[in-house]
């Protein structure tokens, strides 16, 4: 499979809107990202946070459910003293609500929740930058979510990174002009797109675009590795595609590790001084690795699935955890 590389000047992208989205996006404008191009159920409109202005938020209050929501790296959540809220469920992305600190009134107005977006999204801000609780909602994303299992929030960052702009994205529900009550759906949303000149990009394509960066990342990396043998594949598992990275010649071998680990690890660990021996590491979000491990080894010890021809082209006899 060939790959192609997104960036906000790579022409190749456009038949998916990729391309056409990113550029937007790294001029400072609005992009909408919905679940489906033929006939989408909801769209979120995505705004760089650190150019998120006054009129921005004006914007976003009008046509949106006016709940601004701010998607941020992990890192960065940390980093700010961001936890999550109290009482939400596990696996919930949404932190603690935060105004800015300083030069705004109550923190709800237009101009106020746009210096407090904008603030979450520059690498100078510091915990002090806020107060708690307030009117914008951080959203924490997952460093390590396989491409097929994204989010919005997960989305957005990535539609950031191709549009070469800080890791942080403001986020509002596009809502019904004709049913106020309910999220826009259907050719409203292109009506509305059109009608302000919006790109459209999916949550699909964009996570398609995370997983070549990865795959990408991993291959052009490489011939660093100290085993001439190491291949990049992939396999795919109930539907999500994992990334596997087979270092050393697995040729002939039993019990060949197999390691679970984050996709976006798996550079770091094949490079690290404590891989002397032959391995398979396949890129897993940790909350999945248990489940993952399971079904791996009932689809081999079956004959069956992705890893199993793997393993059967590579001629590894066994593998162990």
């Amino acid at each position: 499979m060939e790959l192609v590389e997104s960036t906000p000047h790579n022409d190749e992208q456009d038949s998916t809107g990729v391309g056409t989205a990113a550029r937007s996006s790294a001029c400072g404008r609005a992009v909408i990202i919905v679940d489906d191009p033929q006939w989408p159920q909801w769209s979120e409109i995505v705004f760089p946070a650190d150019r998120f202005s006054t009129s921005d938020a004006v914007f976003a209050i009008r046509h949106t459910s006016g709940l601004l929501q701010v998607a941020l790296p992990a890192r960065s959540c940390d980093k700010l003293n961001l936890p999550p809220q109290q009482g939400t469920v596990r696996g919930s992305a949404q932190c603690v609500t935060v105004d800015a600190a300083t030069e705004i009134s109550t923190g709800i107005s237009a101009a106020d929740r746009a210096r407090t977006i904008r603030l979450l999204g520059s690498d100078h801000s510091a915990p002090d930058a806020f107060t708690r609780p307030g009117h914008v909602i951080p959203l924490r994303t997952a460093p390590d979510r396989d491409p097929g299992t994204f989010r919005v929030p997960e989305a957005a960052l990535e539609l950031m990174r191709l549009a070469r702009r800080p890791p942080a994205a403001a986020i509002a529900t596009l809502v019904s002009d004709e049913h106020p009550a309910h999220i826009a759906t259907g050719a409203e949303i292109v009506v509305f797109a059109q009608l302000h000149e919006l790109p459209i990009v999916t949550l699909s394509d964009l996570a398609k675009s995370a997983f070549a960066t990865r795959q990408r990342d991993t291959s052009q990396n490489s011939s660093q590795l100290r085993s001439s043998a190491t291949t990049l594949d992939a396999v795919d598992l109930d539907g999500t595609t994992l990334p596997c990275l087979i270092v050393g010649s697995v040729a002939d071998g039993r019990d060949i590790p197999l390691v679970l680990i984050p996709p976006h690890r798996i550079l770091d660990e094949a490079l690290a001084p404590r891989i002397q021996q032959p391995c398979i590491l396949l890129g897993v979000p940790e909350a999945q690795s248990d489940t993952t491990l399971t079904k791996i080894f009932t689809q081999l010890e079956a004959r069956q699935g992705d890893i199993y021809s793997l393993l059967r082209r590579k001629n590894c006899l066994s593998v162990v955890h």
